[in-house]
């Protein structure tokens, strides 16, 4: 597998409203 720019980077994502989840969700996809 690839390595991606966040690769082993963990991430605690405790937000509730709109923006929080879609950067917690960029940051899954860039493979924190």
């Amino acid at each position: 597998m690839p390595e991606t720019a966040l690769d082993g980077l963990k991430v605690l994502e405790y937000s509730q409203m709109i923006s929080g989840p879609y950067c917690g969700k960029l940051l899954a996809d860039l493979g924190a």
